[in-house]
């Protein structure tokens, strides 16, 4: 169990009075804090009964386990659906060839038209089933994929706090408190620098992501009138590393792994960024809210550095808390004509509602 460090810089501390009353079962503050982040806060604060670095290793380990697990299973569901397809085109097809010569024998042959319509129905109803098949075997396969993808998201989730804890660790190990309160000032400096420099860049650059073209239409898949399903994959590839390094990506500098988690809690943006003082790991983690009738953004709760809390008195934590503009969603975005916009945050996903 680690003990709090007794030297601290002021603009960076490790706000454990704030953090005492987030854990506090039942307590306003933090009422929401679950999983693997609360296994953090408690071994950062003392209070865990282990080390978290045990506690996330091991759920590291479950994780990899259960995708192994679910691999085979996701596979043999591919495998069936695809095996079905070719089947199911050439069926609907002589359906649709059937349909018309029977239609034709009707009106010119000799064999009668309710002989026709009868072989037609019987027909009808073979690619019928063809299909309710074909339709069950792809909902499992999304089922199973959904899945997969939830739980390789919560592994990037692990591994990201897997590496907060080793920062933390390595920050101090080893030396003197003078030695610990330098390096502690270090990442205190260099999360000034982050907030200024890159991680501003990146809210403008996600900002004009979002609104431009195709933006956010592009990204989201629509399920029904005026519902949106907006996935953990598709926001990468829209504000995420895949649009700063991918093809055709604008990279900004100082800014490298940049990572979207969803989660139903927490949404997690985790990333790489790099100043004059060092190449740093910062964890934001935070929630969607309202921002307005017709917009939501994302609000920053808590920020660690190299697996450092910034301490949410700070005023320049208050400033990126504050902010109205990171990753603002628009609901004219998804339908100009909207006059509400509402949200829900899910496993992998950020489901939208807009309504007119």
């Amino acid at each position: 169990m680690r003990r709090p460090l007794a030297v601290r810089p002021a603009a960076f501390a490790l706000a454990l009075a704030v953090l005492a009353a987030a854990l506090v079962p039942g307590g306003s503050a933090g009422a929401h804090i679950t999983g693997v982040f609360l296994y953090f806060l408690k071994d950062v604060q003392g209070q865990a009964g282990q080390s978290s670095l045990d506690i996330l290793k091991a759920q590291l380990d479950e994780t990899d386990r259960r995708i192994a697990e679910l691999a085979p299973q996701v596979d043999a569901a591919r495998a069936r659906y695809e095996a079905m397809l070719p089947e199911a085109r050439r069926r609907v097809l002589f359906y649709g060839q059937y349909a018309g010569e029977a239609f034709l024998a009707a009106v010119f042959g000799g064999g009668g038209p309710v002989d026709a319509l009868a072989n037609l129905q019987m027909v009808r109803e073979v690619v019928g089933r063809d299909l309710e098949s074909l339709r069950a075997a792809e909902a499992e396969l999304a089922k199973l994929e959904a899945k997969e993808r939830e739980l390789r998201g919560y592994r990037d989730l692990v591994a990201a706090f897997v590496e907060a804890e080793r920062r933390h660790r390595e920050a101090i190990a080893g030396r003197s408190p003078q030695e610990q309160e330098l390096a502690l000032y270090g990442i205190s400096e260099s999360w000034e620098e982050i907030r200024a420099g890159p991680l501003a860049a990146y809210v403008r650059f996600a900002e004009r992501r979002i609104s431009g073209s195709p933006g956010l239409e592009g990204a989201v898949t629509p399920v029904a009138a005026g519902r949106f399903r907006l996935d953990e994959a598709a926001f990468q590839r829209l504000v995420g590393e895949p649009a700063l390094a991918g093809p055709g990506g604008s990279p900004i500098e100082g800014v490298s792994d940049l990572e979207i988690l969803l989660r139903a809690d927490h949404v997690y943006v985790v990333g790489t960024f790099s100043v004059p003082l060092g190449r740093r790991q910062v964890i934001l983690v935070g929630q969607f809210v309202r921002a307005g009738p017709t917009a939501v953004r994302y609000r920053v709760e808590y920020a660690l550095v190299d697996g450092y809390l910034v301490d949410p008195d700070d005023p320049q934590m208050q400033e990126v808390v504050a902010d109205e503009t990171m990753l603002r969603i628009e609901a004219r975005e998804l339908d100009p004509a909207a006059r509400l916009l509402q949200f829900q945050q899910d496993d992998g996903a950020l489901w939208l509602y807009t309504r007119r």
